[in-house]
């Protein structure tokens, strides 16, 4: 029964070589043993021993069952233990069926397909789950024992002071809105004919701030910031069209 077996495997093997081969195959009347079978069941080739089939009996002192050959080089064999090996194949990838069913090796190591060990759902959704939001939105991590030793982020603008927005989220502002968002602000007054000057804020402080007068263009004794509020500040130098330096600092 064994031997019925392995010859009906032959023949169908060497019927697909048949069909296949540019020459046509002569089969030794030797090669076909049915009693008293020696190391080769079955062996095939064509005229100038150039494509080659080989089939063998299963036993200790065989290691290949089948063997496809091509000007002496083997291009496939079927080990007795049920290896495959290929030569059209590449050692140490993962193997594919291509669109046109031929299998063919891929760029994947072993190594690599095993990191996929353990995983239970798709890689895309978890990863999605993880970072659901980027460029500029908002992102939800949870990590412990982090180090970092140099952080890039190119939502940033480089030269610029960092701050936590309202979102808490770290934006870049120009040194004019840092002043701002550290509740500091400057600039100058002329004084009317009277000696008095009004100057309103450019963003109303939550308090009125403390106000700094330095006049520019006079020796006047008198620098007086007659009142503040969080819009706006009052003062008087006693002369006329002094210019005045100034600086706030309250909170924003």
């Amino acid at each position: 029964m064994k031997h019925k077996l392995l010859l009906t495997l032959a023949l169908a093997a060497v019927a697909a070589v048949v069909l296949h081969a540019a020459n046509p195959f002569t089969v030794p009347t030797q090669a076909l043993r049915t009693t008293a079978p020696v190391s080769q069941d079955l062996l095939v080739t064509n005229a100038n021993n150039t494509v080659g089939v080989t089939v063998n009996k299963s036993s200790a002192s065989v290691s290949k069952l089948l063997s496809l050959s091509h000007a002496g080089t083997a291009k496939f064999t079927v080990e007795t233990n049920g290896a495959v090996t290929s030569a059209s194949l590449t050692a140490t990838t993962v193997p594919y069926a291509d669109a046109s069913k031929v299998l063919v090796s891929s760029a994947v190591t072993p190594t690599e397909l095993g990191y996929l060990s353990g995983v239970t759902s798709a890689l895309q959704t978890q990863l999605a789950a993880k970072l659901p939001q980027t460029n500029g939105s908002a992102v939800t991590l949870s990590v412990t024992g982090l180090t970092v030793n140099q952080l890039t982020n190119n939502g940033l603008t480089a030269s610029l002071p960092v701050f936590s927005d309202a979102n808490k989220m770290l934006v870049t502002k120009s040194v004019a809105n840092t002043l701002l968002a550290l509740g500091i602000q400057s600039g100058s007054v002329t004084s009317s004919a009277d000696g008095t000057f009004t100057n309103t804020f450019s963003t109303a402080f939550s308090a009125a701030p403390k106000v700094i007068i330095t006049p520019v263009n006079s020796v006047t004794a008198t620098q007086t910031v007659v009142s503040a509020s969080t819009t706006a500040f009052i003062g008087n130098v006693s002369d006329a069209s002094v210019v005045v330096n100034w600086i706030a600092i309250g909170t924003p």
